[in-house]
């Protein structure tokens, strides 16, 4: 595992400058047997380089986050690359907090193994039969070929809001609501 973290001399003044940089991998990760998971207990390879956008908030305190988010604060994603069972990803995106202070966020995406990954997600109930055909039809349709390394892959849009994670159109994994009524690091 490899970590770097970086902060300005300076904080930034509003949301267009950075307030943290943040750059790391692991590798041969193991995931809890109790974690429920589509693609397995072995994560190969996770790779992320992002960037707290504006003045750093404290991600502890709901009046923190919330100010921030009111100034139009971001966590830019300019890498997000895994490697998880037949998963392959390769993304970029932007990632942010609605009006509830719940996670919202779009990414382009590169998964390779597609799929693969959609039988995964099937197979162990993450999605149902009807929504991955009209995943499957949607990625042929609209998808444009690419290539991940070796590998081929599809370009996909990729949401997070109203709770879940989007391929396209079809919700592949649901995010329990940030609780914030007992939220014990007050300002």
């Amino acid at each position: 595992m490899a970590l770097s973290v970086e902060r300005p001399k300076e904080p930034p003044k509003d949301h267009t400058g950075v307030g943290l940089s943040v750059a790391g991998k692991a590798n041969a990760i193991t995931i809890p047997d109790d974690t429920p998971s589509p693609f397995g207990n072995k994560l190969p390879k996770l790779e992320a380089n992002l960037r707290v956008m504006g003045p750093m908030p404290d991600f502890r305190k709901k009046e923190s986050l919330a100010a921030w988010n009111n100034a139009f604060g971001v966590v830019e994603f300019d890498k997000l690359n895994i490697a998880w069972g037949p998963l392959i990803l390769s993304s970029k995106g932007t990632l942010g907090f609605d009006d509830d202070l719940q996670p919202e966020g779009a990414f382009s995406g590169e998964i390779g193994n597609h799929q693969e990954v959609l039988k995964a997600l099937l197979d162990h109930g993450y999605i149902e039969q009807r929504q991955a055909g009209m995943l499957d039809s949607a990625l042929s349709l609209f998808a444009k070929p690419t290539k991940l390394g070796e590998d081929t892959g599809i370009e996909v849009p990729i949401t997070v809001q109203l709770g879940g994670m989007y391929l396209g159109p079809v919700r592949v994994f649901v995010f329990p609501d940030l609780d914030w009524s007992n939220n014990p690091a007050k300002q």
